[in-house]
């Protein structure tokens, strides 16, 4: 029994708060870009173009992930450090 118990909490030791809110807020996000799919004029700067505003959504997630990433992960004397 004991053996049983140890192993449904190793189990659900790997579903952590932390997953289920990445989990949550990547499927609202498709969910979002999937109902904007109609084409949008997009002014930046000086460039001016027209794009489906899925695409548009989906390219500024993803610079979103990698600003995220980059501001989120530790330097490089945080890493010798450790």
């Amino acid at each position: 029994m004991a053996a049983a118990k140890g192993e449904s909490q190793g189990a659900s030791s790997f579903v952590t708060p932390r997953l289920v809110a990445i989990v949550i807020l990547v499927v609202a996000v498709g969910a979002f870009v999937i109902q904007n799919t109609n084409s949008e004029r997009l002014n930046w700067l000086w460039l001016s173009f027209s794009a489906p505003l899925w695409l548009m959504l989906a390219i500024v997630g993803a610079a979103g992930f990698v600003v995220g990433y980059l501001v989120g992960r530790p330097g490089k004397a945080a890493r010798r450090s450790s």
